[in-house]
């Protein structure tokens, strides 16, 4: 049904980019079954070794796009999307709830990289970062110290979370950076 789904979707080609977390795809699972004869190209990142996880995003074929290379251990992937004199770096991004202790730190320096080594471009961070304990508000905070880190390199980007309503309970968890 989620397949079904996603090919109605990238059939109908009403959005010119499609980004996706959590996919749970992996390298048995090719490109062809995904696009299935759309107009998109996919980039993916899928997760190695363990079940779940991953992340791709679907660019429409009107438009130029590059995948970012990053060699982080962060699940994040990067797509320099170009098109009508305009420049968007896009990255999406997967946390997941259970996750070794540098997993955040991992996240905050990608980010950080990505973000930097595009000056020039407009840049927006998607993504699911299964951190409930921090509170979005007028000064976002939390009683954790690796997800406070986040926060202020979030804070040192310019980078402002427009997420403004509970995606998971009462907690934010999918954010959308800008």
């Amino acid at each position: 049904p989620k397949l079904a789904s996603l090919h109605m979707i990238l059939l109908d080609n009403r959005f010119d980019v499609i980004a996706v977390s959590e996919t749970w795809l992996t390298s048995d699972f090719p490109d062809s079954l995904l696009l299935n004869g759309s107009n998109y190209s996919v980039f993916r990142r899928d997760r190695v070794g363990k079940r779940g996880g991953g992340v791709c995003v679907f660019v429409s074929s009107s438009l130029r796009a590059r995948q970012v290379q990053l060699d982080s251990p962060a699940e994040i992937l990067s797509v320099d999307i170009h098109g009508a004199g305009d420049s968007l770096r896009l990255s999406v991004f997967y946390l997941p709830p259970a996750r070794e202790a540098d997993a955040v730190r991992n996240l905050s320096d990608a980010v950080s990289l990505l973000r930097v080594s595009a000056p020039n471009s407009r840049f927006l961070c998607l993504g699911d970062a299964n951190m409930p304990s921090i509170r979005w508000g007028t000064v976002p905070s939390s009683p954790n110290q690796a997800e406070a880190n986040f926060l202020q390199v979030l804070d040192s980007l310019s980078l402002s979370q427009m997420v403004s309503k509970p995606t998971r309970g009462q907690n934010i968890l999918d954010l959308c950076l800008v």
